[in-house]
Protein backbone atom coordinates (compact mmCIF):
# COMPACT_ATOMS: atom_id res chain seq x y z
CA UNK A 1 0.00 0.00 0.00
CA UNK A 2 1.07 3.70 -0.92
CA UNK A 3 2.73 5.03 1.99
CA UNK A 4 1.10 8.75 0.89
CA UNK A 5 -2.60 7.19 1.54
CA UNK A 6 -2.08 6.58 4.96
CA UNK A 7 -0.21 9.48 7.15
CA UNK A 8 1.33 8.61 9.71
CA UNK A 9 0.21 10.62 13.16
CA UNK A 10 1.01 14.33 12.86
CA UNK A 11 4.86 14.67 14.38
CA UNK A 12 8.12 15.63 12.30
CA UNK A 13 10.17 12.23 14.30
CA UNK A 14 11.06 11.05 10.93
CA UNK A 15 14.34 10.96 10.14
CA UNK A 16 16.64 13.55 8.68
CA UNK A 17 18.91 11.28 6.89
CA UNK A 18 15.68 9.60 5.18
CA UNK A 19 14.84 13.00 3.89
CA UNK A 20 18.03 13.61 2.86
CA UNK A 21 17.72 10.49 1.14
CA UNK A 22 14.35 11.11 -0.55
CA UNK A 23 15.41 14.90 -1.79
CA UNK A 24 18.66 13.23 -3.61
CA UNK A 25 16.67 10.34 -5.39
CA UNK A 26 14.19 13.22 -6.43
CA UNK A 27 16.71 15.33 -8.02
CA UNK A 28 18.34 17.60 -5.50
CA UNK A 29 21.54 18.05 -5.33
CA UNK A 30 23.85 16.69 -2.27
CA UNK A 31 24.85 19.94 -1.62
CA UNK A 32 21.62 21.86 -1.73
CA UNK A 33 20.34 19.17 0.40
CA UNK A 34 22.85 19.57 3.01
CA UNK A 35 22.20 22.98 3.12
CA UNK A 36 18.25 21.98 3.58
CA UNK A 37 19.07 19.59 6.80
CA UNK A 38 21.46 22.72 8.33
CA UNK A 39 18.23 24.98 8.13
CA UNK A 40 15.72 22.44 9.57
CA UNK A 41 18.13 21.88 12.24
CA UNK A 42 18.02 25.84 13.42
CA UNK A 43 14.40 25.68 13.00
CA UNK A 44 13.92 22.72 15.14
CA UNK A 45 16.48 24.25 17.92
CA UNK A 46 14.26 27.88 17.22
CA UNK A 47 10.75 25.67 17.84
CA UNK A 48 12.59 24.10 21.12
CA UNK A 49 13.62 27.49 22.62
CA UNK A 50 10.75 28.97 21.95
CA UNK A 51 8.26 26.38 22.89
CA UNK A 52 6.23 25.73 19.51
CA UNK A 53 4.94 22.44 17.82
CA UNK A 54 7.03 22.02 15.01
CA UNK A 55 4.44 20.76 12.77
CA UNK A 56 1.79 23.67 13.40
CA UNK A 57 5.17 25.94 12.62
CA UNK A 58 5.58 24.40 9.27
CA UNK A 59 3.81 26.98 7.55
CA UNK A 60 4.79 29.61 5.21
CA UNK A 61 3.46 31.91 8.07
CA UNK A 62 5.57 29.62 10.42
CA UNK A 63 8.87 30.24 8.30
CA UNK A 64 8.36 33.57 7.87
CA UNK A 65 8.21 34.04 11.65
CA UNK A 66 11.51 32.13 11.64
CA UNK A 67 12.99 33.71 9.25
CA UNK A 68 12.53 36.92 11.08
CA UNK A 69 13.72 35.81 14.34
CA UNK A 70 16.90 34.25 13.00
CA UNK A 71 17.94 37.34 11.22
CA UNK A 72 17.82 39.43 14.18
CA UNK A 73 19.31 36.89 16.27
CA UNK A 74 22.58 36.50 13.39
CA UNK A 75 22.32 40.08 12.60
CA UNK A 76 21.82 39.46 9.11
CA UNK A 77 19.49 40.65 5.97
CA UNK A 78 16.03 39.18 6.74
CA UNK A 79 15.66 38.80 2.68
CA UNK A 80 18.15 36.83 3.03
CA UNK A 81 17.17 34.55 5.74
CA UNK A 82 13.65 34.10 4.56
CA UNK A 83 14.92 33.40 1.22
CA UNK A 84 17.01 30.30 2.63
CA UNK A 85 14.57 28.91 5.10
CA UNK A 86 11.76 29.39 2.90
CA UNK A 87 13.06 27.29 0.57
CA UNK A 88 14.66 24.47 3.43
CA UNK A 89 11.53 24.42 5.22
CA UNK A 90 8.85 24.02 2.14
CA UNK A 91 11.43 20.83 0.63
CA UNK A 92 11.22 19.37 4.47
CA UNK A 93 7.19 19.82 4.25
CA UNK A 94 7.08 18.26 0.41
CA UNK A 95 9.58 14.89 1.55
CA UNK A 96 7.26 14.74 4.80
CA UNK A 97 4.13 14.47 2.86
CA UNK A 98 5.45 12.14 0.24
CA UNK A 99 6.67 9.88 2.98
CA UNK A 100 3.58 9.68 5.02
CA UNK A 101 3.51 12.44 7.37
CA UNK A 102 0.89 14.60 8.02
CA UNK A 103 1.62 18.10 7.80
CA UNK A 104 -0.63 21.80 7.56
CA UNK A 105 -0.85 22.54 4.21
CA UNK A 106 2.52 25.40 3.44
CA UNK A 107 0.06 28.23 2.17
CA UNK A 108 -3.93 28.49 2.87
CA UNK A 109 -5.69 28.62 -0.24
CA UNK A 110 -8.27 31.39 -0.49
CA UNK A 111 -10.60 31.35 -3.22
CA UNK A 112 -10.73 34.89 -5.34
CA UNK A 113 -13.28 36.82 -3.38
CA UNK A 114 -16.78 36.85 -5.73
CA UNK A 115 -18.18 40.25 -6.96
CA UNK A 116 -19.98 42.81 -4.19
CA UNK A 117 -22.43 44.04 -6.86
CA UNK A 118 -24.55 40.97 -6.66
CA UNK A 119 -25.76 41.30 -10.57
CA UNK A 120 -22.42 41.09 -11.66
CA UNK A 121 -22.12 37.84 -9.52
CA UNK A 122 -25.45 36.96 -11.41
CA UNK A 123 -23.54 37.52 -14.38
CA UNK A 124 -20.58 35.87 -14.13
CA UNK A 125 -22.57 32.58 -12.62
CA UNK A 126 -24.45 32.89 -16.04
CA UNK A 127 -21.78 33.20 -18.43
CA UNK A 128 -19.91 30.35 -16.52
CA UNK A 129 -22.91 27.93 -16.47
CA UNK A 130 -23.88 28.59 -20.33
CA UNK A 131 -21.24 30.94 -22.01
CA UNK A 132 -18.31 28.23 -22.11
CA UNK A 133 -15.46 30.55 -21.94
CA UNK A 134 -12.67 29.99 -20.06
CA UNK A 135 -11.80 31.04 -16.86
CA UNK A 136 -8.98 34.17 -17.75
CA UNK A 137 -12.41 35.15 -19.69
CA UNK A 138 -14.82 35.35 -16.87
CA UNK A 139 -12.31 37.31 -14.96
CA UNK A 140 -11.86 39.97 -17.89
CA UNK A 141 -15.90 39.62 -17.92
CA UNK A 142 -15.88 39.76 -14.18
CA UNK A 143 -13.37 43.05 -14.06
CA UNK A 144 -14.83 45.39 -16.91
CA UNK A 145 -18.46 44.92 -16.13
CA UNK A 146 -17.42 46.52 -12.98
CA UNK A 147 -15.55 48.91 -14.23
CA UNK A 148 -18.39 49.74 -16.37
CA UNK A 149 -21.20 49.68 -13.56
CA UNK A 150 -19.35 51.95 -11.69
CA UNK A 151 -18.94 54.29 -14.22
CA UNK A 152 -22.54 54.33 -14.88
CA UNK A 153 -23.11 55.12 -11.15
CA UNK A 154 -20.74 58.07 -11.64
CA UNK A 155 -23.33 59.72 -14.03
CA UNK A 156 -26.19 59.00 -11.89
CA UNK A 157 -27.67 56.06 -13.75
CA UNK A 158 -28.39 52.59 -12.68
CA UNK A 159 -27.71 49.08 -14.81
CA UNK A 160 -31.49 49.04 -15.37
CA UNK A 161 -31.36 52.77 -16.99
CA UNK A 162 -28.09 52.77 -19.17
CA UNK A 163 -28.50 53.83 -22.80
CA UNK A 164 -26.46 53.48 -26.10
CA UNK A 165 -24.67 57.61 -25.23
CA UNK A 166 -23.51 55.85 -21.67
CA UNK A 167 -21.50 53.02 -23.32
CA UNK A 168 -20.35 55.84 -26.13
CA UNK A 169 -18.86 57.26 -23.11
CA UNK A 170 -17.57 54.84 -21.60
CA UNK A 171 -15.47 53.41 -24.82
CA UNK A 172 -14.45 56.86 -24.73
CA UNK A 173 -12.77 56.84 -21.42
CA UNK A 174 -10.82 53.44 -22.39
CA UNK A 175 -9.77 54.63 -25.38
CA UNK A 176 -8.21 57.34 -23.93
CA UNK A 177 -5.31 54.87 -22.13
CA UNK A 178 -5.93 50.89 -23.79
CA UNK A 179 -5.25 50.24 -27.52
CA UNK A 180 -8.04 49.30 -30.50
CA UNK A 181 -7.44 45.49 -29.71
CA UNK A 182 -7.80 45.66 -25.79
CA UNK A 183 -10.35 47.95 -26.47
CA UNK A 184 -12.08 45.87 -28.59
CA UNK A 185 -11.71 42.38 -25.74
CA UNK A 186 -13.83 44.93 -22.96
CA UNK A 187 -16.63 45.85 -25.48
CA UNK A 188 -16.99 41.97 -25.18
CA UNK A 189 -17.18 42.00 -21.95
CA UNK A 190 -19.99 44.71 -22.02
CA UNK A 191 -21.96 43.59 -24.98
CA UNK A 192 -22.30 40.00 -23.08
CA UNK A 193 -23.46 42.07 -19.90
CA UNK A 194 -26.17 43.81 -22.04
CA UNK A 195 -27.27 40.95 -23.55
CA UNK A 196 -27.50 39.77 -20.31
CA UNK A 197 -29.21 41.97 -18.38
CA UNK A 198 -31.95 41.74 -21.81
CA UNK A 199 -32.02 38.53 -21.46
CA UNK A 200 -33.15 38.59 -17.29
CA UNK A 201 -35.37 41.53 -18.16
CA UNK A 202 -33.20 44.03 -16.42
CA UNK A 203 -33.39 45.99 -19.17
CA UNK A 204 -36.13 46.89 -21.59
CA UNK A 205 -34.15 46.92 -25.02
CA UNK A 206 -31.50 44.83 -25.91
CA UNK A 207 -28.56 47.39 -26.03
CA UNK A 208 -26.04 44.62 -27.00
CA UNK A 209 -26.75 44.47 -30.60
CA UNK A 210 -26.11 48.13 -31.04
CA UNK A 211 -22.80 48.00 -29.34
CA UNK A 212 -20.10 48.19 -32.20
CA UNK A 213 -16.31 47.31 -31.51
CA UNK A 214 -13.54 48.76 -33.51
CA UNK A 215 -12.92 47.04 -36.61
CA UNK A 216 -10.40 45.11 -36.88
CA UNK A 217 -9.48 42.22 -39.36
CA UNK A 218 -8.94 39.04 -37.34
CA UNK A 219 -6.35 38.00 -40.38
CA UNK A 220 -4.57 41.99 -40.41
CA UNK A 221 -1.39 39.86 -39.53
CA UNK A 222 -0.46 36.10 -40.66
CA UNK A 223 0.19 33.80 -37.84
CA UNK A 224 3.71 33.84 -36.54
CA UNK A 225 5.35 30.72 -37.62
CA UNK A 226 8.53 29.81 -37.80
CA UNK A 227 10.04 27.59 -40.87
CA UNK A 228 10.49 23.78 -40.51
CA UNK A 229 13.80 23.54 -40.43
CA UNK A 230 14.34 25.53 -37.80
CA UNK A 231 11.87 23.56 -35.64
CA UNK A 232 13.67 20.68 -35.67
CA UNK A 233 16.81 22.54 -35.11
CA UNK A 234 14.94 24.09 -31.93
CA UNK A 235 13.87 20.21 -31.05
CA UNK A 236 17.61 19.20 -31.46
CA UNK A 237 19.13 21.54 -29.00
CA UNK A 238 17.47 20.00 -26.80
CA UNK A 239 19.99 17.05 -25.67
CA UNK A 240 17.52 15.03 -23.15
CA UNK A 241 20.90 14.01 -20.84
CA UNK A 242 18.83 15.80 -17.54
CA UNK A 243 14.93 14.79 -16.27
CA UNK A 244 14.54 18.81 -16.97
CA UNK A 245 15.31 18.63 -20.99
CA UNK A 246 13.61 15.07 -21.17
CA UNK A 247 10.53 16.94 -19.80
CA UNK A 248 11.31 19.97 -22.26
CA UNK A 249 11.25 17.98 -25.32
CA UNK A 250 8.88 15.63 -24.81
CA UNK A 251 6.76 19.15 -24.36
CA UNK A 252 8.12 20.59 -27.58
CA UNK A 253 7.81 17.33 -29.76
CA UNK A 254 4.08 17.15 -28.65
CA UNK A 255 3.57 20.91 -29.35
CA UNK A 256 5.33 20.38 -33.09
CA UNK A 257 3.79 16.76 -34.00
CA UNK A 258 0.12 17.70 -33.28
CA UNK A 259 -0.15 21.45 -33.31
CA UNK A 260 -0.74 22.00 -29.50
CA UNK A 261 -1.08 25.39 -27.60
CA UNK A 262 1.14 26.18 -24.43
CA UNK A 263 -2.50 25.82 -22.49
CA UNK A 264 -2.97 22.15 -24.00
CA UNK A 265 0.26 20.71 -23.38
CA UNK A 266 0.40 21.91 -19.82
CA UNK A 267 -3.00 20.53 -19.32
CA UNK A 268 -2.50 16.85 -20.63
CA UNK A 269 -3.10 14.23 -17.58
CA UNK A 270 -2.07 10.68 -17.00
CA UNK A 271 -5.40 9.32 -18.17
CA UNK A 272 -5.61 11.24 -21.40
CA UNK A 273 -2.62 8.94 -22.96
CA UNK A 274 -4.12 5.63 -24.07
CA UNK A 275 -0.98 3.27 -24.26
CA UNK A 276 -3.26 0.17 -25.07
CA UNK A 277 -5.01 1.81 -28.13
CA UNK A 278 -1.80 4.35 -28.86
CA UNK A 279 -4.05 7.16 -28.65
CA UNK A 280 -3.69 10.64 -26.72
CA UNK A 281 -6.92 12.64 -26.03
CA UNK A 282 -6.25 17.03 -26.26
CA UNK A 283 -8.66 18.73 -24.16
CA UNK A 284 -9.10 22.00 -25.82
CA UNK A 285 -9.44 25.00 -22.64
CA UNK A 286 -11.46 27.33 -24.50
CA UNK A 287 -14.35 25.04 -26.24
CA UNK A 288 -13.50 22.03 -23.13
CA UNK A 289 -13.95 19.81 -26.62
CA UNK A 290 -11.61 16.63 -27.06
CA UNK A 291 -10.13 15.16 -29.84
CA UNK A 292 -8.59 12.12 -30.28
CA UNK A 293 -5.47 11.70 -32.10
CA UNK A 294 -3.12 8.84 -32.87
CA UNK A 295 0.20 8.39 -29.99
CA UNK A 296 2.36 8.89 -32.80
CA UNK A 297 5.78 6.55 -32.27
CA UNK A 298 8.37 9.58 -31.59
CA UNK A 299 6.07 10.62 -29.34
CA UNK A 300 5.51 7.93 -27.11
CA UNK A 301 9.36 7.28 -27.33
CA UNK A 302 9.65 10.99 -26.10
CA UNK A 303 7.08 10.80 -23.28
CA UNK A 304 8.41 7.16 -21.78
CA UNK A 305 11.76 8.03 -21.69
CA UNK A 306 10.25 11.58 -19.10
CA UNK A 307 8.41 9.07 -17.27
CA UNK A 308 11.37 7.15 -16.45
CA UNK A 309 14.05 9.88 -16.19
CA UNK A 310 11.98 12.87 -15.56
CA UNK A 311 8.52 13.05 -14.10
CA UNK A 312 8.67 12.98 -10.47
CA UNK A 313 7.73 9.51 -8.67
CA UNK A 314 6.55 11.22 -5.30
CA UNK A 315 3.54 13.00 -6.18
CA UNK A 316 -0.34 12.43 -6.72
CA UNK A 317 -0.80 15.40 -8.94
CA UNK A 318 -2.58 13.85 -12.68
CA UNK A 319 -1.10 16.07 -15.05
CA UNK A 320 1.38 14.65 -17.27
CA UNK A 321 3.97 17.36 -16.75
CA UNK A 322 5.30 18.91 -13.42
CA UNK A 323 7.49 21.67 -12.25
CA UNK A 324 11.33 20.20 -11.90
CA UNK A 325 11.54 21.27 -8.53
CA UNK A 326 10.05 20.70 -5.62
CA UNK A 327 7.04 21.48 -4.81
CA UNK A 328 6.16 19.00 -7.98
CA UNK A 329 2.91 20.71 -9.06
CA UNK A 330 1.43 21.44 -12.94
CA UNK A 331 2.69 24.63 -14.62
CA UNK A 332 0.12 27.71 -13.50
CA UNK A 333 0.56 29.02 -17.38
CA UNK A 334 1.96 29.06 -20.23
CA UNK A 335 5.10 31.47 -19.69
CA UNK A 336 6.87 28.49 -18.91
CA UNK A 337 6.68 27.00 -22.34
CA UNK A 338 7.79 30.68 -23.83
CA UNK A 339 11.03 30.36 -21.62
CA UNK A 340 11.88 26.88 -22.61
CA UNK A 341 11.26 27.97 -26.44
CA UNK A 342 13.18 31.09 -25.98
CA UNK A 343 15.74 28.84 -24.14
CA UNK A 344 16.40 26.39 -27.08
CA UNK A 345 16.08 29.01 -29.52
CA UNK A 346 18.70 30.65 -28.90
CA UNK A 347 20.86 27.73 -28.16
CA UNK A 348 19.66 26.27 -31.88
CA UNK A 349 20.84 29.71 -32.99
CA UNK A 350 16.90 30.55 -33.86
CA UNK A 351 16.46 34.13 -33.21
CA UNK A 352 14.34 35.39 -35.52
CA UNK A 353 10.64 35.56 -35.33
CA UNK A 354 8.63 35.65 -32.14
CA UNK A 355 8.85 32.00 -30.00
CA UNK A 356 5.67 32.68 -27.67
CA UNK A 357 3.92 29.59 -26.54
CA UNK A 358 2.06 29.22 -30.06
CA UNK A 359 4.32 29.09 -32.48
CA UNK A 360 5.01 25.79 -32.53
CA UNK A 361 0.83 25.74 -33.28
CA UNK A 362 1.15 27.99 -36.02
CA UNK A 363 4.34 26.48 -37.44
CA UNK A 364 2.69 23.05 -37.79
CA UNK A 365 -0.45 24.27 -39.16
CA UNK A 366 0.95 26.57 -41.83
CA UNK A 367 3.82 23.03 -42.80
CA UNK A 368 0.33 20.98 -42.98
CA UNK A 369 -0.96 23.63 -45.43
CA UNK A 370 2.35 23.84 -47.74
CA UNK A 371 1.95 19.70 -47.95
CA UNK A 372 -1.55 20.36 -49.51
CA UNK A 373 -3.47 18.54 -46.81
CA UNK A 374 -7.23 19.50 -46.72
CA UNK A 375 -8.28 22.63 -44.46
CA UNK A 376 -10.60 20.24 -42.99
CA UNK A 377 -8.24 17.89 -41.40
CA UNK A 378 -6.36 20.77 -40.57
CA UNK A 379 -9.08 22.17 -38.32
CA UNK A 380 -9.93 19.18 -36.87
CA UNK A 381 -6.78 18.53 -35.23
CA UNK A 382 -6.33 22.39 -34.50
CA UNK A 383 -9.61 22.29 -32.80
CA UNK A 384 -11.23 25.12 -34.87
CA UNK A 385 -15.27 25.22 -35.20
CA UNK A 386 -15.02 27.60 -38.66
CA UNK A 387 -13.08 26.65 -41.73
CA UNK A 388 -12.56 30.80 -41.73
CA UNK A 389 -10.00 30.19 -38.70
CA UNK A 390 -8.20 27.33 -40.57
CA UNK A 391 -8.13 29.89 -43.87
CA UNK A 392 -6.17 32.27 -41.45
CA UNK A 393 -2.83 29.99 -42.34
CA UNK A 394 -2.95 29.95 -45.85
CA UNK A 395 -1.05 33.52 -46.05
CA UNK A 396 1.67 32.28 -43.81
CA UNK A 397 1.91 29.27 -46.47
CA UNK A 398 4.49 31.08 -48.81
CA UNK A 399 5.40 28.33 -50.93
CA UNK A 400 1.97 28.07 -51.91
CA UNK A 401 1.77 31.30 -52.32
CA UNK A 402 4.37 31.79 -54.98
CA UNK A 403 2.36 30.38 -57.16
CA UNK A 404 -0.36 32.59 -57.57
CA UNK A 405 1.43 35.88 -58.28
CA UNK A 406 0.64 36.79 -62.21
CA UNK A 407 4.14 36.78 -64.23
CA UNK A 408 4.59 40.47 -64.84
CA UNK A 409 4.77 41.34 -68.26
CA UNK A 410 7.43 42.16 -70.60
CA UNK A 411 7.60 45.23 -72.50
Amino acid sequence: MNAALSPRPATLDCDLKEIGSWWVRNGIKPGTAAVYLWWIQRFRKYCRKRQLREWRQLTLHGARQFAAWYSRRRRIRRSLAWASARSALQAWANALIALGVSVPPWKVFRPAPAPRVPIIREFIDYRRQHGGVSLRTLQLDQGTSLEFVGFLRLRHRTYRTARLLDVDAFVAKLRRRIGVATLARQLCSVRALLRFLYVSKRLRFDLAASVVGPLLKPDRHPPRALPWPNVRRILQAVECSSPTSCRDYAILLLMSLYGLGGAEVIGLRLEDINWERKTIRICRPKTQSAILLPLLPAAARALVRYFQRGRPASTDHRHVFLRALMPYKPFSGSTAIRHMLTKYGRRAGVTTGSLGSHVLRHSQATRQVELGTPFKVVGDILGHRHPQATSHYTRSAVGRLRDLPLPLPHG
